[in-house]
């Protein structure tokens, strides 16, 4: 839920004092529901009792005697108040409400006046040991006559029960010894984190914020019947839906255990500057290329750095000291990525940081530095192109008029049947030219997609021996093969249309710089020592179709020398980011 602290209008003034008083009439023997029956209303009950009257008065000054007044149920557990106290939390609420905050946002309603209100007659003995939800969502343990902000303490770390409670006919009223304490969530720690300068998460906090919406929880809100057909209401609670915050990173959420580390200022603004490079779309999608630089650079680091720490796919996780932690991105299916090993030892993610207990976990803070290796995220993921998927390649005849001679080049996928040669995804695609024309030649290409701008990539071909779907084929197998490579990509965000690269490999040439040994599975590096860069980025919504193409094409059939075959034999194409690669020129 969105919540500033307004620390700047002196609430540090107001510290949730949860006290150990004695007091005269405490709940030590069981009482029966019936012990204490006003008959009348709540609020009368609140302001029958002298020392809730300071209460009372916070109440009327927020509008809520109109709310417990509303016909609705209520269940109250009144804190004792001195006047100075009651007095403070009243400017508090007139501060926020000069400044045009929301209630949702007030400090005085969303931490202190809601802390304390549930709906609904919550009828509880000294034996009750519950779980229940406040007005401002939070979860609270109600426990051998103890109110408890958290749910994982023993009832003796709360605010006592004083006496008994009082039977309304709108409710319940509990009276406490003292306030409880208002216990952030991690969502309101990171928002309410703003004094700091580079140390401060606000501009994570500004991030998140941005993609949030807003409505009225009409379950939370108190209706105040209804006019011109539509429901309107005294006490409007709201409920928060953010794109961020909902794909997996709930550290908003208050039934939920995360670990969550934030990023500070300084690194918050050294990453965004580094990852936006990476999201440079084309100029034909304007102020959606724009959006999506944004988005998709922010969650480069969130994506990594929200850890839900009951659902970790180790059994065995040990919450003090944990062999390796994975984000709430990780996937069973892919899990080379959003893993973390040793994440509290020796140059671990989160060795030696700030941490904050919050209702729903910890708070993290990075320091100055960052950990976390974008390479392990997906966005900059290791690409395989299985090679046999039909989606992923093309194959063309070239230097062929005849049809039936451009029907000789086949593209066959084969199956694995030989355990010393394992093909990826269990096949491979054996592309052949059986043409008699010996001045043909053929191209196959694959599709590349996910692409980044600006990162420096590997582009490797596996080949897979014959020996792999034909363990007979030995002769075949002694046999080399050769070809050239060829990149078409976008080399502009100007650009529409992708063109063949123009220097860092050989297009159409007859230099075949690169054999294949059939005898194994060979993977050959066709970009060389110097990684492949791309202008373009390939990545995310609305990137449908591939902005990079590679081709490999064999000699004619007239230039195949002895000891050579014409065919090739494609396990997969691999796309490895290295973006620490510096180049000569960089030095």
């Amino acid at each position: 839920m969105k919540l500033k602290y307004y620390a700047q209008i002196g609430l540090t003034a107001v510290a949730v004092a949860i006290s150990g008083a004695s007091c005269n009439d405490v709940w030590d023997e069981h009482y029966s529901v019936n012990s204490m029956v006003a008959g009348g209303e709540l609020w009368d009950a609140l302001n029958a009792s002298e020392d809730l009257k300071p209460f009372c008065k916070v109440l009327d000054s927020c509008g809520y005697k109109k709310v417990l007044t509303s016909g609705q149920s209520f269940s109250v557990w009144a804190p004792k108040l001195t006047n100075a106290e009651a007095d403070q939390w009243i400017a508090a609420y007139k501060t926020a409400k000069a400044n045009n905050i929301i209630d949702d946002e007030n400090p005085a309603i969303h931490e202190f006046i809601r802390n304390h209100i549930a709906l609904f007659n919550n009828q509880m003995s000294s034996l009750t040991d519950d779980t229940l939800r406040m007005m401002n969502g939070k979860l609270m343990r109600f426990g051998n006559g103890y109110l408890l902000d958290r749910i994982d303490k023993t009832p003796e770390d709360g605010v006592r029960i004083e006496g008994q409670p009082v039977h309304c006919a709108d409710g319940v009223l509990y009276k406490l010894q003292g306030q409880t304490s208002f216990f952030p969530n991690i969502w309101e720690r990171v928002q309410a984190d703003t004094i700091g300068g580079d140390i401060a998460l606000d501009s994570l906090a500004d991030f998140i914020s941005y993609y949030e919406r807003v409505e009225i929880d009409e379950e939370l809100s108190v209706p105040g019947g209804v006019v011109d057909g539509q429901t309107v209401y005294l006490d409007e609670v709201f409920k928060y839906s953010n794109d961020i915050l909902d794909a997996n990173k709930q550290i908003n959420t208050e039934d939920s255990l995360f670990w969550f580390l934030a990023p500070t200022n300084k690194v918050w603004k050294e990453k965004m500057e580094e990852y936006q490079k990476y999201f440079q779309y084309q100029d034909s999608r304007m102020e959606a290329g724009d959006s999506l630089r944004k988005l998709y650079s922010g969650l480069m680091l969130l994506n990594a750095s929200v850890f839900n720490v009951r659902n970790q796919p180790s059994r065995n996780f040990n919450v003090e000291n944990p062999d390796s932690i994975c984000s709430t991105s990780y996937l069973r299916g892919i899990p080379g990525y959003y893993v973390y090993d040793k994440p509290f030892q020796s140059g671990g993610i989160l060795e030696g940081l700030e941490m904050k207990e919050c209702s729903n976990g910890r708070l993290y803070k990075s320091g100055s530095e960052w950990r976390i290796d974008p390479r392990s995220t997906y966005m900059m993921g290791h690409w395989d192109i299985e090679a046999e998927t039909s989606d992923n390649y093309t194959v063309i005849p070239i230097g062929s008029a005849s049809d039936e001679q451009k029907k000789a080049v086949t593209a066959l996928v084969m199956n694995g049947n030989n355990d010393d040669f394992p093909l990826s995804g269990g096949k491979c695609l054996l592309v052949r030219n059986t043409s008699t024309n010996r001045r043909t030649y053929t191209e196959v290409s694959f599709l590349i997609p996910n692409t980044l701008s600006n990162c420096p990539y590997d582009i490797k071909v596996v080949f897979a021996s014959p020996l792999a779907y034909d363990s007979l084929m030995k002769d075949d197998a002694k046999l080399k093969r050769k070809f050239s490579a060829m990149i078409n990509y976008y080399p502009s965000t100007a650009d529409n249309t992708m063109k063949p690269n123009p220097d860092n490999l050989p297009v159409g040439s007859r230099n075949y710089e690169f054999e294949v040994n059939a005898e194994k599975t060979d993977t050959i590096t066709v970009t060389g020592d110097t990684p492949f860069i791309f202008p373009v980025c390939n990545y995310g919504y609305g990137e449908d179709e591939a902005k990079v193409k590679l081709t490999l094409r064999t000699p004619r059939k007239s230039a195949i020398d002895d000891g050579y075959s014409g065919d090739l034999v494609i396990d997969e194409v691999l796309l490895i980011p290295r973006p620490d690669y510096v180049s000569d020129s960089d030095n």
